[in-house]
């Protein structure tokens, strides 16, 4: 319960951040956001063009080329818990493309443990930096390219 207030309230402020929502998706950001949105809450196979709607070249042909169980293994059955989202850098590139640089954070859990201990549970921040281009008045992601991942153990070390 807490997991999906946390979820909703890391989103809001996302939007108040980018101007709010003042009618569909007319910016890179809230095209941005709602893409992180829907891919945190991925539930079926089914729901793979709802992120395809928002995507565009690169982005889009390898969600496409997912069959589904690696759309199932990457979306669904990954264990990620949403933390939050924070645009770190935007800027215009041409008059039809949007460059934002963003760190998306979320607590990963591991479904493989050593007998008798607890599954791994960390804190992973993904750098990343998205083009976005502008296609008949609609902003759609359309490359993204990580740039640094920080992952932090939650759990004690043993050996």
């Amino acid at each position: 319960m807490w997991t999906k207030i946390l979820a909703v309230a890391a989103l809001a402020s996302v939007m108040a951040c980018t101007g709010g929502n003042k009618g569909g998706m007319e910016t890179p950001q809230k095209v941005l956001s709602e893409y992180v949105s829907r891919s945190f809450a991925v539930k079926a196979p089914v729901e793979k063009s709802k992120l395809l709607e928002l995507t565009t070249g690169e982005v889009k042909n390898a969600i496409e080329r997912l069959d589904e169980a690696a759309f199932r293994s990457y979306f669904i059955d990954s264990k990620r818990e949403f933390l939050g989202l924070k645009v770190k850098d935007e800027r215009n590139v041409g008059a039809d493309q949007y460059s934002i640089t963003y760190e998306l954070s979320y607590m990963s859990r591991s479904s493989l443990a050593a007998p008798g201990s607890e599954p791994s549970v960390d804190r992973v921040t993904n750098k990343k930096h998205a083009l976005f281009v502008n296609q008949n008045g609609k902003w759609l992601i359309s490359e993204v390219k990580s740039l640094k991942t920080l992952i932090e153990h939650q759990n004690e070390m043993s050996f």
